[in-house]
């Protein structure tokens, strides 16, 4: 089962195509790998693609997830928020409604105290009409009501296939692509609508450009874009990453993406907290064997297997760390997301962590936020083995620990000492928790614990756990032999 690429919505309804949010049905809670509903709303569907935001402390430190949705002969865009819990707060806001068509991307931003989320559409079949075609946006204080802003973050009519925002010290920057368009367009700033100044472009190529992201170093200011390029050349198929502000700089292409197939989902492009861009991508042709993390304009990245890999995402974690998730392949069975987080130079990852099952068969898109330490998985899914139907939902998944036993075994007659080493991504973990035989030791600076088996303890498997607060536990298996 896959997918292709589809009209986007404003194309659509100039051949009589119509493209809205439904109302989110009651929802459930799940921590710990579950899954919380977001909405199961009319209108989603496997192309829709949700944005998350993590509010600030002031406001809970909640998520804030918003996406578009259509249905007969409207359109409308909504956010909800899901608490640090895992629980959702509050009703689906309504961004715009009753709009003719919408595409069925959003973005979010936070920019001057405000959360911006920007769209994409026809507010009516007017020809004229000023919030036809091009990339708008509405603005919230809180993320609980929104006010559709009269501005404009693009002069050129949207089509489709790509959407992204961010702040730029105040100013917002957007990335969409024109209608068969062979480069990522770009806006600069706000302008009245109708726009007046002329948007930016990356550099041409052949093919078209789909998926496109953005990303602010935070070290040094700049703006990075990054698209997918649909080619039958092999010089121009892949995914291109390229500095748009505050000058133009030379496109790169992801080394190991010339031969991949079209994410389908806005590319996992992002900064990290302690300077740097990095994209998350898919390797492997034609199965994935891989994820890897590029530090983007050099020779270095991470690797984690991951087979079947798709629907990559990645989000900036706290100390330099980077989350990178993605959904398990078309299987038949029930779905699951898988996550890494790196280490703190972004070089490594730690152990795979993967969420309990899914609803349904298949998840559509991911989009991973893990600005609190843990992450905050949204994705699309099928809300049953039928199929028919899809909604938006959230799991939280930790990151897990590694530890390694300084030996396998124990002579019941001899007894001895057993130092457990903890590591999260090759780091050593101090004040970690090592229990055996009902008694806790606590690791030390060097991430290392010791405990004794006593001399004519009896044979056969042992448990040795491992916890530490804010991490997925691990559990060990230590043998006393004759």
């Amino acid at each position: 089962m896959g997918r292709t690429r589809i009209v986007s919505a404003v194309a659509a309804a100039t051949i009589g195509g119509v493209a809205l949010v439904g109302v989110g049905a009651p929802a459930h809670a799940a921590t710990g790998g579950g899954w919380t509903t977001i909405s199961t709303g009319g209108g989603l569907s496997i192309i829709t693609q949700p944005d998350t935001l993590r509010l600030p402390a002031a406001q809970g430190n909640r998520l804030l997830v918003g996406w578009s949705a259509s249905q007969g002969l409207k359109a409308d865009v909504g956010t909800r928020q899901v608490t640090t819990s895992g629980k959702v707060s509050g009703p689906v806001a309504t961004v715009v409604d009753d709009w003719v068509s919408l595409d069925q991307r959003v973005a979010l931003a936070r920019s001057n105290g405000k959360v911006v989320i920007a769209f994409q559409g026809m507010r009516t079949a007017t020809y004229g009409d000023k919030y036809g075609g091009n990339v708008v946006y509405a603005t919230s204080s809180t993320g609980s009501s929104w006010s559709l802003a009269s501005g404009s973050l693009s002069r050129s009519a949207s089509g489709g296939y790509a959407l992204d925002l961010v702040d730029n010290r105040g100013t917002l920057v957007s990335a969409f692509t024109a209608a068969s368009d062979d480069r990522l367009r770009f806006h600069n700033g706000v302008d009245a609508l109708p726009a007046t100044r002329a948007d930016g472009a990356t550099t041409a190529r052949s093919g078209n450009a789909y998926d496109g992201a953005l990303a602010r170093d935070p070290k040094t200011g700049e703006v990075w874009a990054a698209w997918f390029q649909g080619s039958t050349s092999s010089s121009s198929n892949g995914i291109w990453v390229q500095r748009i502000l505050p000058s133009a700089g030379r496109a790169y292409r992801a080394p190991g993406s010339s031969n991949l197939v079209d994410p389908l989902q806005t590319l996992a492009l992002t900064p990290r907290s302690t300077g740097g861009v990095y994209l998350a991508y898919a390797v492997g042709y034609p199965t994935t064997k891989a994820v890897r993390l590029w530090k983007v304009g050099s020779s270095k990245y991470a690797q984690v297997t991951a087979k079947t890999a798709r629907d990559v995402s990645a989000s900036a974690a706290p100390g330099g760390r980077i989350w990178v998730s993605w959904a398990t392949g078309y299987t038949g069975a029930k779905a699951t997301v898988k996550a890494a987080r790196t280490s703190t130079s972004a070089t490594r990852f730690g152990p795979v962590v993967k969420s309990k099952a899914i609803h349904g068969p298949t998840i559509w898109t991911t989009k991973v936020e893990g600005s609190r330490g843990a992450a905050d998985v949204v994705v699309t899914a099928d809300t049953s083995s039928s199929g028919r139907t899809v909604g938006i939902y959230e799991t939280q998944l930790k990151p897990a620990l590694s530890a390694k036993l300084s030996r396998s075994s124990v002579h019941k007659a001899k007894g001895g000492k057993v130092t457990v080493t903890v590591t999260d991504a090759g780091q050593r973990v101090k004040g970690a928790k090592v229990r055996y035989g009902g008694k806790s030791h606590t690791t030390n600076a060097t991430g290392q614990a010791s405990f004794t088996v006593a001399k004519k303890t009896s044979t056969g498997k042992k448990s040795v756990t491992v916890s530490r607060t804010g991490y997925t536990g691990k559990k060990l298996v230590l043998k006393v032999v004759r």
